[in-house]
Order: C-alpha cells, then sequence, then structure tokens
C-alpha cells in the first residue's frame, strides 16, 4: 500500500478525463493486487490500467514509457524505479518521499508532487506526456541522465565510497 498504487489508479482517472487515449502499467503484484483490481473496476478503468506481475525485463519495459513514476506514500529511502528511469532516459514523476526529492535535485531533473495527492500526480503525469511540455521535459531528462551518471553508477558509487576512506584515513 505504502508504494502508492491506490493514489495512481485515482489519478489515472483524472488523466484518462484529460486524455483519453492513455494507459497505465503498472508491474508487480504486491499486497493489495486484488484490492487494486476492485478499485481499477469501480473506476472504470480496466481497460486502460494493466498489470504486469511479476517482470525480469524492467529495463525493456521501462524504456518504452512515456512517463516512469514512483507514487509511494510512505519513505522510499533510495528509489531505484527513479534512478532506473532516468538512466534510460524516461520522464520521472515522483512522491516527496525518503529520497525522492535528492534524486531528483529538487524537481530538476523530474517533478515532484506531495504524497496522497491523486489531483497533483494526475497534473504532473499530464503534463510530462503533454506535446506542448516538449522542450522542458527534454530538459528534465537530460538533466536527470547526467545526474545518474554523475552519481548513481557502480562507477560513481565506487569513486565516492573510495574517497570517503581516503578522507577516513586521513583524518
Amino acid at each position: 500500500r505504502d508504494k502508492g498504487q491506490e493514489v495512481l489508479l485515482h489519478a489515472f482517472a483524472e488523466i484518462r478525463a484529460a486524455v483519453p487515449d492513455c494507459h497505465a502499467i503498472l508491474v508487480g503484484t504486491g499486497g493489495e493486487y486484488h484490492r487494486q483490481l476492485d478499485i481499477r473496476k469501480e473506476l472504470g478503468l480496466d481497460e486502460c490500467v494493466h498489470y504486469t506481475l511479476f517482470r525480469e525485463d524492467i529495463a525493456r519495459l521501462t524504456s518504452s514509457f512515456s512517463v516512469a513514476l514512483l507514487a509511494a506514500t510512505a519513505c522510499d529511502a533510495s528509489s531505484t524505479v527513479l534512478k532506473e528511469a532516468m538512466k534510460l532516459g524516461v520522464p520521472v514523476v515522483g512522491t516527496d518521499v525518503g529520497g525522492t526529492s535528492e534524486i531528483l535535485a529538487g524537481g530538476k531533473c523530474g517533478i515532484i508532487v506531495n504524497p496522497d495527492d491523486p489531483s497533483a500526480l494526475a497534473k504532473a503525469i499530464i503534463e510530462t506526456i503533454r506535446p506542448a511540455e516538449a522542450g522542458v521535459v527534454a530538459g528534465r531528462v537530460a538533466a536527470a541522465k547526467e545526474r545518474v551518471d554523475s552519481l548513481y553508477t557502480m562507477s560513481a558509487v565506487a569513486k565516492a565510497t573510495e574517497g570517503v576512506y581516503r578522507q577516513a584515513l586521513e583524518g
């Protein structure tokens, strides 16, 4: 439940009203899967909200998205979902929990919204997929790729870790 799937479902009802041909793909199931299916049905989203269940080809799947999303409502300390999407050049929207603001450089690399706010989430997703915003989104995507390369790749993390050890040895 703390991953925000229910919030996304309610946001998607708003998104569909503005962008009728839009679809959502939720990867995995989790403990609330059957409840989410009931909510999807109640909201009339059976034809446009899809669950993939377990997948091993996450990078391939993510790279096909128009926007990747972290809708978490509780702490997600350092979201891999956001960093993977950023590396793949997929625009991102995340809720302001855990490390999201830091990962997205305070909004320079993606849109940050308050958790548990379906309307704000819907607005951010619509803004990201609208052609009129393509230039702004492209700037965020470029900043996001640069940020991932400089901070979150294995070599960047190894270099930073080495620097901490060197500092400790010298201190």
